[in-house]
């Protein structure tokens, strides 16, 4: 669902050109009717290659399928590197994927702060850098409290 939510901004923001490819048909009715209402095809399958030497000219299904393309963006999801973690008893999101922090991006145990993809908010590398920032002047306050 969180690839078609992508298409959907992707398509209001930067080009009316869209196509979703998706590994499996898991994508719920009522997504695949928005889809259709938004005129954004919907290809179930897997990218074998990316044709082009020089510039990108479609995507090679394994099925065969010749799609053409001058932008890939993919969303594969990702896993946490969290493991280090696991014997904390830490508060999670509903889904148990993510961490829930503070404003100040300090975990449910005290002393324990959460930057960039660890915590609920969004997965970009500027983001997590504010955070950290964020999370550094709480750190100094606390210090000089002592």
């Amino acid at each position: 669902m969180k690839s078609a939510h992508l298409a959907f901004a992707m398509k209001e923001m930067f080009t009316k050109d869209i196509t979703l490819i998706l590994y499996a048909d898991k994508l719920p009715e009522e997504y695949k009717e928005q889809m259709a209402d938004e005129n954004i095809p919907l290809i179930i399958g897997r990218p074998a290659r990316i044709v082009g030497e020089e510039i990108i000219e479609a995507v090679e299904m394994k099925e065969g399928q010749i799609i053409p393309c001058e932008v890939i963006m993919s969303h594969f999801g990702y896993k946490l590197n969290d493991q280090f973690l696991s014997e904390l008893d830490l508060k999670r999101d509903a889904n148990n994927f993510k961490f829930i922090v503070n404003q100040n991006y300090e975990s449910s145990i005290s002393g324990l702060y959460m930057v960039g993809p660890l915590n609920q908010g969004n997965d970009q590398v500027i983001i997590a850098a504010g955070e950290g920032a964020v999370a550094a002047i709480d750190i100094k306050k606390r210090a000089l409290e002592r």
